[in-house]
């Protein structure tokens, strides 16, 4: 068991492809043998490609009021993304994702640390994220955000995420079709520092394919002022899924 756990520790790495493990002569009456590791290194890059369309309520103008929703139509999507493994030979991820239609771009990048401090049940992860949308006529957001993040894994069901974000949404005055007075109280232009901390239970026999078992997450936040917040709230989110098996191929499941 403990030659497996140490497999599954390798490939947690995220930077060895395949990863085989041999006793060296089994068959032997040595009291102590030898084990042996034949480890085969991922491709350092990995990239991400992606072509579609969205059909919908798209503003495709600001100069009118005949349609202040928008209007149907047709918007193409790229998508585009570049990850590097073993950076500078730490073990660490760095990747970089965007997204450009003609109503949105966006971009998140994040450095992922695994193993932090050298602690097999500590990781830690930065992101940054710049996304700027326009989905109606009225107006356009501008959001930019970034976030540090340190996982600890309790046991093999249950993780804890501590986290802080800072986030400024705002509203490009170029596009602005209205009285700012009228843009809806959750799209206003913002500025949140928030800490949040996370409980999530996973006890799913498949996390890709599901069909029995229960998966569970509590997350917390507060903003405050001593944050560099201008808007101060607590945010309590709890989730709950839970799969059954009711045939062979046919699983039940249901989120709360």
């Amino acid at each position: 068991s403990a030659i497996i756990d140490a497999q599954r520790r390798l490939y947690e790495l995220g930077i060895f492809a395949k990863v085989d493990i041999a006793v060296q002569n089994p068959a032997g009456k040595e009291r102590d043998k030898n084990v042996l590791y034949r480890l085969e290194e991922a491709s350092r890059y990995s990239y991400t490609y992606g072509f579609g369309a969205q059909l919908a309520r798209i503003g495709g103008g600001i100069g009118t009021f005949d349609a202040p929703a928008g209007a149907p139509g047709f918007s193409p999507r790229i998508n585009f993304g570049v990850s590097r493994v073993n950076f500078l030979g730490l073990g660490h991820t760095v990747s970089v994702r965007t997204q450009l239609s003609t109503f949105q771009k966006r971009a998140v990048a994040s450095y992922y640390a695994p193993q932090f401090t050298g602690n097999a049940k500590l990781n830690l992860n930065f992101t940054a994220l710049y996304d700027n949308s326009r989905d109606v006529r009225t107006f356009e957001a501008e959001r930019l955000e970034s976030s540090i993040q340190l996982g600890q894994r309790l046991s093999r069901a249950n993780t804890l995420q501590y986290r802080f974000t800072f986030r400024r949404v705002n509203i490009n005055d170029t596009t602005l079709a209205i009285d700012p007075a009228l843009i809806p109280l959750l799209s206003q232009p913002v500025r949140v520092g928030i800490a949040s901390a996370s409980f999530i239970q996973d006890k799913r026999d498949d996390p890709i394919d599901s069909r029995r078992g229960v998966y569970n997450t509590i997350d917390f936040g507060l903003a405050s002022g001593y944050f560099g917040s201008q808007s101060n709230f607590l945010r309590l989110l709890v989730r709950n899924s839970s799969y059954h098996r009711v045939a062979k191929d046919l699983p039940f499941a249901r989120l709360t």
